[in-house]
């Protein structure tokens, strides 16, 4: 076939395939590309899972690999090959070869798969994007909070960033670089009210809103991985937007806030003004190339 579309390989990957989940309901999940005799003595349990994972595997790139089991060699291989079948053998492999000169024509499958990786790519991105992983620090929100508050919202909201992977120069974590206070009997801590001044140095996040109590610009919609922080009241409040509800964005940090109150404060306004921070897709033009802001040096702050 010289005009269309060759579909060797893909007429070998399904072979290789059906091939393989044969050998899978016979012999155990073992690996598509080579069958294992010893796969029944290690177990059905680590069996399964690992063929759970070799199918993962052939899903992506299986159907775009030729196989390479002796039985799938061509005949010409060997020197005992008749005339007549190495004639007719070259005949066709000069028929149905294309040719090798630049890039190699792209298999329909081998377009698949560049769509599928293109995809997966955008999803991890968005998930992850520049500064944390926005599912994990939610997860990690979403397991701790508690039914009302307790008085540590940033404590939260930092563990959190944190398990979402936010670092700092030096592999430092948001906790290790917020301006620390003092209590009143030399103790250190850290107030709600100081997050912001952290997240404006941090090229890899935008202010995208501010406000004040509950109130907050008109052409603000809440996405999730969004961080509010109030700059009013004695510490401050804090807290992540983790998803939605009937349209309205719930927000958690160390407890989770009603629809219908999104601060989650008696009194918004007593806490002021507030600014929401988010953080810039991975593939950010404006980030720096080390994708790793300078760390912020913590100032000493009285009570």
């Amino acid at each position: 076939m010289t005009d269309g579309l060759d579909l060797t390989d893909e007429f070998n990957g399904v072979s290789s395939f059906f091939s393989w989940l044969f050998r899978l309901f016979t012999s155990g999940f073992s690996s598509p590309e080579q069958s294992n005799p010893s796969a029944n003595e290690t177990g059905a349990g680590d069996s399964f899972f690992t063929g759970i994972e070799n199918f993962l595997k052939f899903i992506v790139s299986g159907f775009t690999s030729k196989p390479d089991s002796a039985s799938s060699t061509p005949e010409t291989s060997t020197v005992h090959t008749s005339a007549t079948s190495t004639a007719r053998t070259s005949a066709t492999s000069t028929a149905s070869t294309p040719a090798t000169s630049g890039n190699p024509p792209k298999t329909f499958m081998g377009s698949v798969k560049d769509h599928f990786n293109a995809a997966t790519n955008s999803v991890s991105k968005f998930f992850h994007g520049a500064a944390f992983n926005i599912s994990k620090a939610i997860g990690t929100l979403q397991d701790d909070c508690r039914p009302k508050a307790t008085g540590s919202c940033l404590a939260h909201v930092e563990q959190a960033l944190t398990a979402g992977g936010l670092r700092y120069g030096g592999g430092k974590n948001i906790a290790q670089v917020m301006p620390v206070r003092y209590t009143a009997d030399g103790t250190p801590t850290h107030w709600a009210k100081d997050l912001p001044q952290v997240l404006n140095k941090d090229p890899r996040f935008s202010k995208v809103a501010t406000g004040y109590g509950a109130k907050f610009d008109a052409s603000y919609t809440p996405q999730k991985g969004d961080i509010v922080a109030w700059t009013g009241g004695r510490f401050g409040h804090t807290q992540m937007c983790t998803g939605f509800v009937n349209g309205k964005p719930i927000w958690i940090s160390d407890f989770k806030t009603n629809p219908n109150n999104w601060t989650g404060l008696a009194n918004p306004d007593s806490h002021g003004e507030f600014k929401i921070f988010r953080q810039k897709p991975a593939d950010d033009a404006t980030l720096v190339a080390s994708n790793q802001p300078t760390t912020p040096q913590p100032p000493r702050l009285n009570t």
